[in-house]
């Protein structure tokens, strides 16, 4: 097998600056893996660390009980699965040529009791491999080679033990009868103002923050009693000053005097703990403003899995709860693409993305529904450029979209507002510049007859400057009647479209009745959400219009009802009359605008009636052609 040597600086809790590691793993990935931690560990520079790891490789029990033979080694990390052993006897035939060399089982979650067994059984410890890191690691092998010396050197003589122990870099007590029989000088740093003498012999638990002690209690009380207890776990203690110190306790069972003690090797983890808490602090905030942000997010790591989600963005999609608990990105994707009015598109761009890992993206995703999304993406990139994944932002701009293409409409509409009323002006001032042209040219007329005396031209001049007079009025009249519309106004009423046509008929009883038209109302007419005075007067316009131009037909008729196109109710007024040429029917609905020019009236009724509609929310238009009658349809907003 391919030897390592992993160089760095020397350590100050050992005489030599080289660490010699054989690793046994049949598993070359977990082999590379624990290589490069030992590397890492290799260059630190804090003083502390930085020992230089002389890495053996061997891949079968056999091979390295062969190099065990010929050489020796600080330390071995020893998977008990390996292709020619398994279990226990793995660690037996390991701890039974090297009895004292320390060794540190790797192992699975699955196989925690196994490790557990193999350290009563004299291994320094265990350590799983799915949680495993470069500081666990050069951590989890400097202390077990440092406890291993330190029971050797108990073993072997009071002396070196306390050296040993008085110039390790961590805390180290022992506690028998659950008080302290030994502490080593960092003890005394960790705790601050004690001296030896003021701590042996006194209860350990006197040192422990209050609400760990419990937990400690029992641990302390199940190792003395040969009893499965946590090898290695945190708890808090009180100095003399009342500081509160987080420290990592690693114990072990030895007889200190002939009876059962506890050996405990304590770290000073207070500062690891304070960015454990910062960075639990830093994860709350943003998770609270992932929760709390209006858009939807979604982070997907480089193999597909979901790591982190939002409730808005289950929200907006819909998603069920099942599929954003599998983790999966693909049946997250699955169970979307229904909703989407272009899922083919969409797909695409995802997986685009998914390929051009370094890309950032913007785009609009569009849902049957009708709702808009925005949709951003960008790449989890770390400092040396290695790809984590993607984060999706999704922000519903529905409300936006609407805003923006009712704001479209309104400028529109506004647009042609603005050329109905330059056209209105034009219309009105030229409609009404020609009764003061007749009423002018007859003034001057006049004053000729009256000089000459000629009484009978006078009486014709005067009638013209009348009838001019009475048709500005009129022009006066139907100008103010139209500016009111949408001004001054009934309460909406809801009512049944039928009662406003029979209204309507009473009004026009008896020309229908001269002419001779027969009337049909369409059963079941819907009811209608309207200013019904105005309604009547549309009906009415509409119908005397009809009898205007219904032409020397024999049989006249009109026939007042309503069809719907797709879902809209479209109201009409059908006669058999004359008809209207189609080259007319947009103008037929301008102000003064008349199709005869000779027939009665101003010619506003039309234009009257197109506002009546447009201000309850409706549009009106004619269908017709010449000789074939006649058919204005209009619309009404719904009842609400």
């Amino acid at each position: 097998m391919e030897r390592h040597s992993l160089a760095g600086k020397g350590m100050r809790y050992l005489s030599r600056n080289t660490i010699k590691i054989l690793l046994i793993e049949d598993n070359e990935v977990d082999a590379w893996i624990i290589q490069k931690y030992l590397q890492d560990a290799s260059r630190k520079e804090d003083g502390v660390s930085g020992v230089m790891f002389d890495l053996v490789w061997k891949n079968s029990l056999s091979s390295g009980l062969e190099y065990l033979t010929h050489e020796d080694v600080d330390a071995v990390l020893l998977d008990l699965n390996l292709s020619d052993s398994l279990g226990l006897e793995t660690f037996s035939q390991i701890h039974q040529k090297k009895a004292r060399i320390p060794i540190l089982i790797l192992t699975g979650l699955c196989d925690r009791e196994l490790a557990t067994r193999a350290v009563r059984e004299g291994a320094q410890d265990y350590l799983i491999k799915g949680e495993l890191d470069g500081r666990l690691l050069d951590r989890s092998i400097r202390y077990s080679i440092e406890r291993n010396r330190a029971q050797e050197a108990l073993l072997e003589s009071e002396k070196k033990y306390r050296l040993l122990i008085n110039n390790a870099n961590e805390s180290i007590i022992v506690a028998q009868d659950g008080l302290l029989k030994f502490v080593n000088p960092m003890m005394l740093e960790l705790l601050e103002g004690y001296s030896e003498q003021e701590l042996i012999d006194r209860p350990f638990t006197e040192f422990i923050h209050p609400d760990d002690r419990t937990m400690v209690v029992e641990n302390y009380r199940r190792r003395i009693a040969n009893e499965a207890a946590l090898p290695r776990y945190a708890f808090r203690v009180v100095t003399r000053t009342g500081i509160v110190k987080w420290v990592e306790i690693h114990a072990d069972l030895i007889e200190w005097q002939g009876k059962p003690a506890s050996l405990n090797f304590l770290t000073d983890i207070t500062e690891s703990k304070r960015a454990e808490e910062a960075l639990a602090f830093t994860y709350t905030i943003l998770r609270t403003q992932q929760q709390l942000s209006i858009d939807g997010i979604l982070v997907v790591d480089e193999n597909g899995k979901i790591l982190s989600y939002n409730s808005r963005f289950v929200e907006m999609w819909g998603i069920p709860l099942d599929v954003i608990e599998s983790q999966s990105d693909e049946r997250a994707l699955q169970s979307v693409t229904g909703k989407l009015a272009s899922p083919e598109e969409f797909m695409q761009r995802v997986l685009h993305l998914y390929e051009v890992q370094d890309e950032i993206s913007s785009d609009e995703v569009i849902l049957k529904d009708g709702r808009s999304f925005d949709r951003y993406s960008a790449p989890m990139l770390g400092a040396s450029g290695k790809y984590y994944g993607r984060v999706w932002y999704f922000r519903d701009i529905t409300e936006r979209k609407q805003a923006e293409e009712f704001r479209e409409r309104l400028v529109t509409e506004l647009e042609s507002k603005n050329t109905e009323m330059e056209r209105f002006i034009y219309t009105v001032s030229h409609d009404l510049r020609s009764p003061l042209v007749t009423i002018n040219g007859f003034v001057g007329f006049l004053e000729s007859d009256l000089a000459k005396g000629n009484s009978e031209r006078v009486k014709v001049d005067l009638k013209m400057i009348s009838s001019a007079i009475s048709r500005m009025e009129n022009l006066l009249k139907d100008t103010l009647e139209l500016s009111r519309i949408g001004r001054v106004a009934n309460p909406p009423d809801v009512v049944a479209f039928t009662e406003i046509v029979q209204e309507a008929l009473d009004q026009i009883s008896e020309k229908l009745m001269e002419r001779g038209v027969l009337v049909t109302i369409q059963p079941d007419l819907p009811s209608v959400n309207v200013d019904r005075m105005r309604i009547v007067e549309v009906l009415t316009n509409l119908m005397e219009n009809s009898i205007k131009y219904i032409g020397d037909q024999p049989h006249p008729s009109i026939e007042v009802g309503c069809r719907l196109d797709g879902e809209e109710t479209v109201f009409f007024v059908k006669d058999n009359g004359m008809g209207i040429d189609p080259s007319q029917h947009d103008k037929i609905f301008e102000l003064f605008y008349k199709v005869n020019k000779k027939s009665e009236g101003s010619g506003a009724g039309l234009a009257i009636i197109k506002r009546i509609i447009e201000v309850h929310g409706g549009r009106i238009w004619i269908e017709s052609e010449l000789g074939k009658g006649c058919t204005v349809c209009f619309t009404l907003a719904e009842p609400k």
